[in-house]
Order: C-alpha cells, then structure tokens, then sequence
C-alpha cells in the first residue's frame, strides 16, 4: 500500500465531522443503496481508502462529490512550515458494495459490510441535520 492511500485511510477513520453525512446519505440512497446499509467510516471511504483497505472500486462506478477541508501550512523564516488554515477540497466517496476484493491484497484494516441489523444498532435513530450557521462557523474556525 503507497503512503498515500494510507494516509487517505487515517484521514477518513480519524475525522469527526458528519458536515457531509447528508450529502452522503442522499447520493448513495439515490444510487439505490438502502439508508440502513449506509455507514460514513464504516463501509463508506475515498478511492484511496478503500485501497488501503485492500479493495478496489469497480470500473465505471459513480460515487458521491463531498467537500472535505485541507490543512494549510506556510513555512516560516526558519523553514518551518506553520499552519495558516484550512481550504476546501472536494472528493468522491464510495461505499463498500461499490468494490471488490483486490486479489492478492492484504489489508491494513478489515472491513466488511454490517449486517442491517448491525448497523441499525449502531447508528443513531436520526441524523443530526447541522444548519447553514453552524456549518460555517465549525468549518471556519480561524487557527
């Protein structure tokens, strides 16, 4: 596994935003997945996770577009490189019915697929919906 789809695989896992659960929730049920079957971090991930992971997206498969926010630095007199803020990025999520086994492959992480009645323990009853001002003011906190 590169560095890179490990380092997308932390990403997913780590953060605590649900900003894009919605948009999540809306594409893949649009796409004929069931809402019980969608889980954001469990078996929902980028191309690149889902690689570390040891799976590959099929050909021709259509995933959701969400904004996530990049950390930026600037290095200092000094070389260092400070933090400054964040900048938006959009990527594209697939979920794991999306994929397939890469021959071959060893994992970093297993996942599989929870069972509905699984999922419908573990997710809340109702998602939260996050406002307009919340958004924002959770996304642009200045550092």
């Amino acid at each position: 596994m590169s560095e890179h789809s490990q380092q997308a695989l932390a990403n997913a896992t780590n953060s605590a935003s649900t900003a894009n659960y919605g948009a999540i929730f809306a594409g893949l049920m649009a796409k004929g997945i069931p809402e019980p079957e969608i889980v954001p971090r469990v078996n929902v991930f980028t191309y690149d996770a889902w690689i570390a992971l040891g799976r590959q997206v099929r050909r021709g498969e259509h995933g959701v577009r969400v904004c996530t926010w990049v950390p930026m630095t600037k290095k200092d007199d000094a070389g260092v490189p400070q933090p400054i803020g964040r900048k938006p990025k959009t990527t594209t999520v697939f979920h794991i019915s999306q994929t397939d086994p890469i021959a071959g492959a060893t994992a970093s992480a297993e996942v599989k697929a929870p069972a509905p009645a699984e999922v419908r323990q573990s997710a809340p009853a109702t998602r939260q919906r996050t406002t307009p001002a919340e958004y924002y003011s959770e996304q642009f906190t200045p550092l």
